[in-house]
């Protein structure tokens, strides 16, 4: 049963990241690299060092949501 929920998951991904051409889905992507660039342009700005790898890990994070996708799918979600 444990699998069967899980490729429903992975289903899902699919159909909202890829199959439908979801526009919402294609916003929150571009949304999620704007904010992901901000963060890395912050953290290059910074005289903190402490603030610099604060920014930074948020940064990974984004990183980590979009590869989190990408695992599921085995599609990765580009900028465009």
């Amino acid at each position: 049963m444990a699998d069967s929920k899980l490729d429903q998951i992975k289903e899902g991904y699919v159909s909202l990241f890829f199959a439908s051409g979801n526009p919402t889905a294609k916003h929150l992507v571009k949304q999620m690299y704007l904010m992901h660039d901000e963060l890395i342009k912050k953290a290059q700005k910074s005289s903190d060092p402490n603030e610099s790898f604060g920014l930074l890990k948020q940064a990974s994070g984004i990183i980590k949501v979009l590869d989190h996708i990408k695992t599921n799918t085995g599609k990765e979600l580009g900028r465009g």
